[in-house]
């Protein structure tokens, strides 16, 4: 296989390195992290739970609320409060599809990102797990 003869190929080019620290197996937890990522419960066998795209909406979100946005009514500030909608769902439309590790990836970033900003105190509680729909005016 591919992988196999890169690591023989690497362990000449490379020899001061232990070719042992290079992983081949493509498992995490459940997950296969080149195939999209479901979660099949023994009482549901024919669907498929997409966990981490619910993981990579909700965090996506989070992330993007925490985000300074403009002030004001213009339209820069109409178009940031639409992004803070349709780019959760994009990022969680690429997690659904393509392969888990990708997923895993966008947690782990928007994780990151959140505990980020929670230790600069950017966050408030009480603004981040508000919700209003960005075309009605307040």
């Amino acid at each position: 296989s591919a992988p196999l003869q890169l690591l023989n190929l690497s362990s000449h080019l490379y020899s001061f390195i232990p070719t042992t620290i290079i992983p081949l197996n493509s498992k995490f937890l459940w997950m296969d992290l080149g195939q999209p990522e479901r979660l099949f419960l023994p009482f549901l066998p024919n669907f498929g739970i997409p966990v981490l795209t619910i993981l990579v909406v909700i965090t996506s979100y989070l992330s993007t609320k925490m985000t300074p946005a403009p002030t004001g009514d213009g339209q820069g500030a109409q178009m940031t409060k639409m992004m803070g909608i349709y780019m959760p769902l994009l990022m969680g439309y690429l997690a659904y599809t393509y392969a888990s590790g990708l997923a895993l990836y966008f947690v782990a970033s928007n994780l990151l990102g959140i505990i980020q900003n929670m230790t600069m105190g950017r966050m408030n509680l009480k603004e981040l797990f508000s919700f209003k729909f960005p075309w009605k005016k307040s």
